[in-house]
């Protein structure tokens, strides 16, 4: 489950390992390299629960590094939550880790949540993740606001609410100041999914739709300069197998 960032001359690692001697649990860990391939510092436990941690995700915004990641309870019904913690560019921490629970619509969201992925932003970082809300059957796409110490910044938002269908497999990048999500979409009846981009806008609640990949799944949004890319895997019987296209335009 090992995802990086490239910042300030340096590789951001993030991982997980087995949870001391307790081989059916993870523990999600943060290490840095430099561009010579030697240790920044010494690998440091990120999660700091009980809870089996994993498919962690980090972001580089000045001297801050926040790493957020699921942490699975294992208790009946509302076992998922979505845990976002900081740390200074030499790997010490800025405080404990904590749940990210919107707030939504004026309410704090305490349901399942989980697929965290993280990005730096013109305020400090773009949290995008996937969790139950009251109105809708299954899981659905969010993005968050953090500041650059990792805590919330007003409401969460809806990337695209629908409660007739599931969202899942969010990324997100920020590029030339906007910040743009992307996340799968699948009906809660049929087989079909397809991908949606959307963009983050400062102080919406609700994400403005971009365009639509038809026919898609397993996305990521990576960015280049002024320019995000799209890639996502389709069906065999698709005229492509995968596609990239220009997110942006």
């Amino acid at each position: 489950h090992a995802a990086s960032a490239f910042a300030g001359g340096r590789v951001f690692v993030v991982y997980d390992r087995p949870k001391g001697s307790d081989k059916t649990k993870l523990d999600v860990f943060l290490a840095a390299f430099r561009c010579d391939g030697k240790p920044a510092f010494a690998p440091v436990r990120v999660s700091d629960g009980d809870g089996n941690d994993v498919d962690p995700s980090v972001a580089v915004h000045g001297d801050r590094v926040v790493v957020a990641w699921a942490s699975d309870s294992g208790a009946a019904q509302n076992n998922l939550s979505l845990r976002v913690r900081t740390f200074d560019d030499a790997g010490v921490a800025i405080g404990p880790s904590r749940a990210y629970v919107g707030p939504r619509k004026g309410t704090s969201n305490a349901l399942n949540a989980w697929m965290a992925q993280v990005a730096p932003s013109a305020s400090g970082f773009a949290l995008v993740g996937a969790w139950g809300v009251a109105e809708a059957p299954a899981f659905q796409a969010f993005g968050a606001r953090l500041d650059a110490q990792g805590a919330s910044l007003g409401e969460s938002i809806d990337l695209g609410f629908e409660a007739t269908v599931t969202e899942t497999i969010p990324d997100v990048v920020t590029i030339a100041g906007a910040t743009l999500a992307a996340f799968q979409v699948e009906p809660n009846q049929g087989t079909s999914s397809h991908v949606d981009v959307v963009r983050i806008d400062d102080g919406a609640t609700t994400a403005t739709k971009l365009s639509t990949l038809d026919d898609a799944q397993a996305l990521r949004l990576p960015g280049s300069g002024a320019s995000a890319w799209l890639a996502a895997a389709r069906s065999a019987t698709s005229s492509v197998r995968g596609q990239v296209r220009d997110g942006a335009a």
